[in-house]
């Protein structure tokens, strides 16, 4: 089984190739670039989003932790305070008198 290659063959592929490129696809190429160019906006949108949000938790875990340090603290110096006007006030308090209840 032999191939024949003739002249004319040779002609044929040595010719150049028409490729013509369809418009459609094209206009498809260019907008599939457009959509990724906008999606890939909004994925760096939400990036930059769950960033802010995950600084905002570390805060108010920072927050959290210390409340119980403070909030005891704002309670014993409120306690302290109050007791502290109750020591300077003992004339207010009238004791019982027993002597009459018998």
């Amino acid at each position: 089984m032999s191939i024949r290659v003739t002249q004319k063959s040779y002609k044929n592929l040595l010719s150049p190739l028409k490729l013509e490129v369809d418009p459609n696809i094209q206009a498809v190429r260019t907008q599939e670039k457009e959509q990724i160019k906008s999606l890939n906006n909004k994925f760096a949108s939400v990036i930059d989003k769950v960033r802010f949000l995950e600084q905002q938790n570390k805060m108010l875990e920072t927050k959290w932790s210390l409340l119980p340090v403070a909030a005891a603290a704002d309670v014993g110096e409120q306690y302290g305070q109050y007791v502290g006007e109750l020591y300077q006030q003992p004339s207010n308090f009238k004791r019982p008198k027993f002597e009459s209840v018998l």
